[in-house]
This record gives structure tokens, sequence and C-alpha cells, in this order.
């Protein structure tokens, strides 16, 4: 028996080593194709108010989920910045039939769950439960009172506070300076300050609503246990009778880009590390032929913790916990933002290796790190469909983004047949070389060795006003 134990492992390992010296390591296993994503078609139907209905019929699970998501153009909160951050709360604050005590309650036994804000509101709800719950839903939208004082009072109480306690962060003043300086007196730049908050009115959310939150710019989508039939028939019960109100839209001057590298510096003697933003508006949308392109080109740079900017100032140099980039479309006016929290005594050296990094990534890439990012965005994609949120979000963001019909189906093909030069090509087009530096800091300790580098510098207050 010991003998012939023997021989049969010496066959085995003769054949495991046969097998492994078959190996060519000098070539890399070729991966399996591109796989094309599997999202179901949406049906598609519009109500006479304009209203646009879109179902997608899973029936694995008993649980139906509807978005009702809106594509307006940027719009503006003028002296009353902040409402927009509170509006949502105050929708289901109470209805014409129930109290907010009493919505929530209902919400609650049915374990539905129901998030509402200016632009989306998202309910997940058990298959029996669903047409209740819509119908909680539909009261919230169609007959919200905008009377209840004792909780507008707390929710500005509450913005008040959370404004407060932001003017010591330099990460909250760092980005209500970025977007000032990048946006100008566009709806982006705007942001709630203590005399906005103040100057809104409980009264101010019923002309919000009637201004603002109509039909003819929204997507309600179904997706789960239902049939486009009971889709259909729900959508016609609860929302025809949505009144549709003029649509406003005005078009917004941006800031000229800058024709130089610009430093624009903050004090806030009261932080003990330094907030770093680099970077400018860029006109990038997500229906962009170079979308995937640049998509990389900025995964590369600063996606995440593999991306070079991490490597750089966290791994190497121990500059910060952390620096990372994106590039942001959006179909009017998007950005490209790279930044980092770093020690006082390191900003000039940590903004030199920013500047560096930006300036490396245009130059021609390794086609292993290319295909390395890859298959993280891959993966990263993947995960993300199993969010039936997003799988929501990315059925109606081929209607408001123009994007191709089967621009998600296919994602992960045309992420996989980028090329290497294609995504040098794209990170010189969208990543500007005349970017805005900003620092927010102590700058009694940081102006000297700023001011060595040699470039412009601007001063400005917490608040994006020049000084």
């Amino acid at each position: 028996m010991k003998f012939h134990y023997s021989i049969i492992f010496v066959l085995m390992f003769s054949s495991f080593i046969g097998s492994f010296a078959q190996i060519d390591r000098k070539n890399p296993p070729k991966g399996d194709p591109p796989s094309v994503i599997r999202i179901s078609k949406p049906q598609v139907f519009r109500l006479k108010n304009g209203l646009t209905v879109l179902c997608v019929e899973d029936h694995k699970y008993p649980v139906v989920r509807l978005s009702l998501a809106f594509d307006r153009d940027p719009l503006s909160q003028g002296d009353k910045a902040g409402i927009k951050d509170i509006f949502g709360e105050m929708l289901r604050s109470g209805t014409k039939k129930h109290t907010k005590e009493q919505f929530d309650e209902e919400i609650d036994q049915m374990g539905t769950s129901l998030y509402s804000s200016f632009s989306r509101i998202y309910l997940s709800s058990l298959k029996r439960y669903f047409v209740p719950s819509l119908a909680l839903m539909n009261e919230m939208v169609l007959e919200p009172r905008f009377d209840n004082t004792q909780e507008f009072k707390k929710l500005i109480k509450r913005s008040l506070t959370k404004l407060e306690m932001s003017e010591k962060d330099p990460e909250a003043v760092s980005a209500r300076v970025r977007n000032k300086l990048y946006y100008g007196n566009h709806p982006y730049a705007e942001y709630a300050s203590d005399e906005s908050l103040k100057n809104i009115q409980l009264k101010d959310f019923r002309v919000f609503y009637e201004k603002f939150f109509g039909p003819e710019e929204a997507y309600l989508t179904f997706v789960g246990d239902i049939t486009k039939e009971e889709a259909y028939k729900l959508a016609e019960e609860y929302f025809s009778n949505w009144k549709t109100h003029p649509i406003s839209s005005k078009k917004y001057q941006l800031p000229l880009p800058l024709s130089a590298i610009e430093i624009d510096m903050v004090d806030l003697p009261s932080s003990t590390q330094a907030v770093i933003n680099v970077g400018a508006p860029v006109n990038f949308k997500k229906s962009s032929p170079d979308y995937f392109s640049a998509s990389l080109a900025n995964r590369i740079l600063g996606g995440g913790s593999q991306g070079r900017l991490f490597l750089n100032l966290r791994e190497d140099k121990g500059y910060t916990y952390g620096a990372y980039s994106s590039l942001i479309p959006n179909k009017d006016i998007g950005s490209f933002r790279a930044g980092a929290q770093v020690r006082t005594e390191v900003v000039a050296l940590a903004v030199e290796e920013f500047l560096k990094e930006i300036r490396r990534i245009k130059e021609p890439i390794e086609e292993k790190e290319l295909t390395s990012f890859k298959n993280e965005m891959s993966g990263n994609f993947v995960l993300a469909l199993e969010d039936p949120q997003s799988a929501a979000r990315f059925i109606v963001e081929e209607f408001t983004e123009s994007l191709s019909e089967n621009f998600y189906q296919n994602y992960l093909k045309s992420l996989q047949s980028v090329t290497a030069s294609e995504v040098t090509q794209a990170a010189k087009k969208y990543i500007s070389d005349h970017l805005r530096v900003l620092v927010v800091g102590d700058l009694q300790k940081i102006m000297p060795s700023i001011k060595k580098m040699g470039y412009p510098v601007h001063l400005f207050d917490k608040f994006g006003q020049p000084l």
C-alpha cells in the first residue's frame, strides 16, 4: 500500500511540475472579454400633465421601489439660501389628511423607507404595502400643508447651529469659498448664511413649491415586483391630477477662466491643519464622447487609495491622511477638483506635489497601470448596480443626461476599450494648466513658504469676498 501511494504521489507531483513549467510567465493571461451589463429596459410613458413614467419589472423579490427625480435647470435661492436644504423635510411635515406624527407613524408601521429632498423622493416598500405607501407619498407630493411652525423653527435652528459649527471647519470654509471662486454669481456658488436662514419664512415654502415643484420636469420610476400595467394604472390614479406650472429657466454667466496658476488664501488661525483645494470649472458632461477616458484619467490621478496623489502625498511623503481628486460631470458646468488636509508646515511642499502629479497625468501612462484602474472601476460599477437606488438613477440619467440608449448596458465594454493615448488626451483636455490653488489655514504660519513659490497670491474672507 505504501509503495502504491508513493508511486501515485510521484506521478501527481511530476504532472503538477510539468504543467507549472509550461506556464508562459512572460505574457500575462488574457482576461475575459468585457461583459455587457444586463439592465432591463424600462417601459416608458408620459402622462398628460408632462410627468414621465418609467417601469422596470423585477419579480425576484416582493419589493417595489419608487423614485421621483427632478431635472431642473440651476435655480437661485436669492436672499433665502438654505431653503432647498430643508425643503424635503418640510415637505413631509404634514399633509391635508395627516399631521407629521400621523404620517411618520403610518410609514413606520408598514416598514416603508421614504426619503425626500428638493430634487428627489425615494420610496421602498414590500409589495403588499406598496399602494398605501404610495398613497402617503402622493399626499406629501401633491398636498403638503407647509404650516408646521414647530417643525419649521426646529429645522431653522438646526441649520443655524450647523452653520455656526462649520465656521471653524476648514473643509467647510474651503468648499464654500471654492464654489464662490469657481462659479461667481451662478446658483452653484450660493451658500446658506446666518442672514439668509433668518430670512426664510414659513410661507416661502409654499411659494417655492408652486414655482419649482411640478410634473413637467419630473421622472417617476417604478422598479421591482410590479407590472407595467400596474405602474401605468397607479401613475394615472395618483399623479394625473398633479397641476403643471410654468417652467422658469435662466442662463448664468460663469467667471472667465484663469490665464495662469493662482493661489487664493483664506485665514483661519484656529485651524491646526491647512486644507488645499486645487481645481477649476470644466465643460465636462456624462454625454461627452471621451467620458470614460477622462474618468480613467482622474481615477489614476486621485480617484482612490491607489491613485497617484494618495500614494505620493500620504504613502511616500506622509503629508496627509489622504489626497484625492474628482472630475465631476454636469450638463450645465462640471469641475475638476483635487485636495487634501495637510500639516501646516508642509503646505507649500504639498502644493508642489499636487501640481507635479497634475502635470504628470498628462504624460503617457503604462498599459499595466491603466488595466489595473479599468478593473477597479469595473468592479465598483458592478457593486453599485446592487443598490436599487443606483439602478433607478442610472435609468433616469439616460434621459436627463442625453446619454446613448445603451450607455449603462455597455458601460464595462466602453471602459475596457479605452486606450492609454485616449486617457492622456482626455487629461490634457479636462485637467487645466490654469488652476486655482485654494489654501485655508493659519496664514501667519503658511504665507512665507507660499510666497517663495512665485505664483500670484490673493486673499479672501471666509465667504469668498476679496480682501
